[in-house]
């Protein structure tokens, strides 16, 4: 009896082992397919596929760059000046003819770069002022310097009163000091010429003489 059981429990481990590798045999194939392991289908998924040598050849035209859009400036109109009565008017950056003297027609011996200011504008006496380039004969040249020598000599009195008025307590020093004051700004912003009208695209010029206006309208088409 015992060699009946030693022969049954042989049987059933050697059929239950056999049983076994046949179960293993059957599965790995169903384990080791995409369906079954998300790793290996995100693999095959992932791998590029081959390209052609004729595609990886291809040449893609590039378009080329538009032109830079003009500035506005490019069409702005060109620089002209013309007569107004007794008035020059100079516009779009137009310039005087420095050959003839501005005030009174004749050659002139040299070109001064006048700044523009006017007598009855006192904000205009002193400081930065658009500059015009202009013809002086000989004799107004000279008015022009013994203008501006007129200018500092009595901005230095008027200055030196003020002072000694501040210190004195003396109101008269005072009030004659501001007087040679506004005389050097009158001086300085009377000669040679005054402007009347200054804009970003226009200036008018008063105080030209007769014989050089008519020039200028001589030269108008």
């Amino acid at each position: 009896m015992l060699k009946n059981r030693a022969e049954w429990i042989y049987w059933n481990v050697k059929n239950g082992a056999f049983v076994t590798s046949l179960c293993w045999k059957l599965a790995l194939p169903v384990l080791a397919s995409p369906l079954m392991n998300p790793a290996v289908e995100s693999k095959v998924e992932s791998t590029p596929s081959p390209v052609p040598a004729t595609q990886a050849r291809v040449i893609v035209p590039v378009p080329p760059e538009a032109p830079p859009a003009q500035s506005p400036a490019f069409f702005a109109p060109p620089p002209s000046r013309f007569v107004s009565g007794s008035e020059l008017v100079l516009e779009h950056g137009a310039a005087v003819p420095v050959g003839s003297c501005i005030e009174c027609g004749r050659p002139a011996c040299g070109s001064r770069a006048v700044a523009l200011r006017h007598p009855r504008q006192p904000s205009t006496w002193f400081g930065a002022r658009p500059v015009l380039e202009m013809g002086l004969c000989r004799k107004h040249r000279d008015d022009r310097s013994v203008a501006v020598a007129l200018t500092w000599s009595f901005l230095s009195i008027g200055v030196l009163l003020v002072a000694i008025g501040a210190v004195t307590f003396s109101p008269v020093s005072v009030l004659i000091g501001l007087l040679a004051i506004g005389g050097s700004g009158w001086f300085r912003a009377a000669s040679p010429v005054v402007a009347t009208l200054i804009t970003e695209t226009r200036t008018v010029i008063s105080g030209a003489g007769a014989a050089f206006l008519r020039q200028m309208e001589s030269e108008e088409p």
